[in-house]
């Protein structure tokens, strides 16, 4: 990166971040909960004929500076984010990491990115990653868990885990990388079991101007995939300052 340019990552899981996000339709329930009625309980002779279903977001929190000799310049530029997905099953003791067995979710093949990374559209400063796809029965007078479907595709559970790579870009262009600010490289995830959830955030690794060019060659180089793997999950642990939410029951909360 130049001198003097660089970019700063703020992981947050206390700031709900959705509204600052380009996420759109979901009504805060906490900082890390959102929810959408996608289809109301049907009633046949005062009793429930079919379950309705609330779609929860599940998310993290981030905001990333451009900082130009200590100064905050972000409104000069946009925030440009290359992002893969990745998903696993989780053991069934609640705290045991899954070991492996990730699976590449995202089918971005563009010769420019390592595998799976596509451009993650939206250019603002501020994130609310997340997994949208989590699905609870709506039942007046019941308490909420994961959708039947859910439990029987992923039994004890799952992790979301979202792999980024951020940069700046020109304010005015759709995608011009300004690649003097260098890059950051991080993770979040989601663990989602059948009452329960937590949130995980990773501190960032920086990428040079470099390293960041490398990552956006088609020729490729060797450097930038030390720190991000051609095809291989990344590990949160690994990445500096990983912290995890404490496990909240969304029985009580999604209503």
């Amino acid at each position: 990166m130049s001198e003097g340019r660089s970019l700063k990552y703020y992981p947050d899981l206390d700031m709900d971040r959705l509204g600052d996000s380009k996420m759109s339709g979901f009504s805060a329930l906490n900082s890390t909960l959102a929810q959408r009625q996608t289809s109301p309980p049907k009633i046949q002779g005062g009793k429930v004929s079919k379950p309705g279903e609330v779609k929860l977001y599940l998310h993290a929190n981030s905001q990333v500076k451009a900082l130009e000799d200590g100064r905050d310049v972000s409104d000069y530029f946009r925030l440009l984010r290359l992002r893969r997905q990745w998903q696993v099953r989780l053991p069934e003791s609640i705290g045991d990491e899954p070991a492996s067995g990730y699976e590449l979710q995202t089918k971005a093949t563009s010769p420019l990115f390592p595998p799976g990374f596509g451009e993650d559209f939206g250019d603002s400063w501020f994130d609310a990653p997340g997994e949208s796809s989590v699905t609870v029965d709506d039942v007046p007078g019941q308490e909420r868990i994961l959708s039947q479907k859910l439990i029987k595709d992923y039994g004890n559970g799952y992790r979301a885990l979202q792999e980024f790579i951020v940069f700046a870009g020109v304010k005015e262009a759709f995608w011009k990388p300004v690649t003097s600010f260098g890059g950051l490289h991080f993770v979040t995830g989601v663990d989602v079991r059948k009452t329960r959830y937590r949130v995980m955030m990773s501190g960032a690794v920086v990428l040079t101007m470099e390293e960041l060019e490398g990552t956006m060659s088609p020729e490729p180089k060797d450097f930038p995939h030390r720190k991000i793997g051609m095809s291989q999950p990344p590990e949160p642990v690994r990445f500096p300052g990983t912290v995890f939410s404490p496990w909240y029951d969304y029985r009580g909360i999604a209503k």
